[in-house]
């Protein structure tokens, strides 16, 4: 995939991780495809911003990067063409690219003309280019809690790969994702840093899972996998919970599986 989509996902990771709660609806549709809705709640994080920046949120300061993010949805295929003749630089001719690129969305939210957060959305994205999304965004991909590589859907049946957000593995497993492109001790230092840092942030993660056609059966169980009614999983958690590797789940199979009708 294209390195240039990740230089849009890096700020937008950086947000999430500073941010007081992502909102999350990811539906799964009879034809296999997926959509997700992720609202980003950034109120402490914009005032922070403007205490730093004067009076506005928009001065020479890293949060500048907020202005990126337009005020209606925008697909990201548009926004990197914009960025892309702005910079000279010419888009990818690659079909599949395009196509997935042209089903993502960004838009940031308002309340009373103030900045309160951003808006990301995926429409009906096939099993292929989920799995295209989760190469792209490898060192993201704890953004969404259905973003695994071996969270698999098939239009009737979805599992779960819920070992990934077991405290223990996924400590692990991000620090590992985070070091691997450190090629020296002082990169290596950087990524430990870096680590360190995550651990102050307690962004809350609300995910719900919806299916079109009722829940027939689940088999495994995790405690943050709970069933709501006959369509919907909720799947919540907080950072701080993911990477306290002393925290002990009563529930942690390494795989739950919801059958729909």
């Amino acid at each position: 995939m294209l390195k240039k989509f990740t230089f849009w996902l890096i700020p937008l990771l950086a947000i999430i991780l500073q941010a007081c709660a992502v909102d999350s609806v990811t539906t799964y549709h009879q034809d296999k495809t997926t959509s997700v809705l992720m609202n980003i709640d950034m109120k402490d994080l914009l005032a922070m911003a403007k205490n730093m920046g004067g009076d506005s949120a928009n001065s020479d300061n890293k949060f500048k990067d907020f202005e990126m993010y337009p005020r209606d949805w925008k697909n990201m295929y548009e926004i990197m063409q914009e960025d892309s003749e702005k910079k000279g630089i010419p888009m990818t001719k690659d079909k599949d690219s395009i196509q997935l690129i042209k089903k993502m969305f960004v838009k940031s939210n308002f309340e009373n003309n103030e900045m309160t957060g951003i808006a990301f959305k995926m429409d009906r994205l096939t099993p292929e280019e989920i799995k295209n999304f989760s190469r792209t965004s490898k060192k993201s991909n704890f953004i969404s809690a259905t973003s695994s590589d071996n969270t698999i859907w098939d239009g009737k049946t979805l599992t779960l790969d819920t070992e990934y957000f077991n405290p223990e593995t996924f400590s692990e497993t991000l620090k590992k994702e985070m070091t691997l492109e450190a090629k020296t001790d002082s990169a290596k230092a950087e990524a430990e840093s870096a680590l360190a840092m995550m651990k102050m942030f307690n962004t809350k993660f609300n995910n719900k899972i919806k299916f079109e056609t009722k829940i027939k059966s689940i088999q495994g169980k995790h405690d943050w996998v709970k069933k709501i009614d006959d369509y919907t999983i909720d799947m919540s958690f907080s950072f701080e919970q993911l990477l306290d590797e002393s925290l002990k789940l009563n529930e942690k199979d390494k795989k739950v599986i919801i059958i729909t009708e």
